[in-house]
């Protein structure tokens, strides 16, 4: 599935360039920072098209588990870092973190 801005899905689809087929699939944007691009593209490498839509669909599915893994190991980080506050509501960096960045 092509991840849109909105947060809604789109099927993919093969498109074909030159004369064989692509895959494409937007990554969504809060994985963009660690795919490192806005997209996933490849080539399908066949010029059947009944093919392509095949090999397309088993990408897309690929594709979104690799997401759905990112995103589970995101949330997973995120949770285990403690915060700490200073009675403010304000929320600080943990100390030992501070302390790896130079920061303490």
């Amino acid at each position: 599935m092509v991840h849109r801005d909105d947060g809604y899905a789109c099927p993919n689809t093969p498109y074909r360039r030159k004369s064989t087929y692509d895959f494409r699939a937007r990554s969504p944007r809060d994985l963009q920072p660690n795919l490192g691009k806005v997209e996933e593209k490849f080539s399908l490498k066949t010029k059947d098209y009944a093919k392509a839509r095949r090999l397309a669909r088993e990408a897309s599915v690929d594709f979104d588990r690799h997401c759905e893994r990112l995103l589970e190991e995101n949330c997973s980080r995120q949770a285990k870092m403690p915060l700490a506050t200073d009675g403010t509501g304000a929320i600080h960096e943990p100390e030992r973190l501070r302390n790896a960045l130079g920061k303490g």
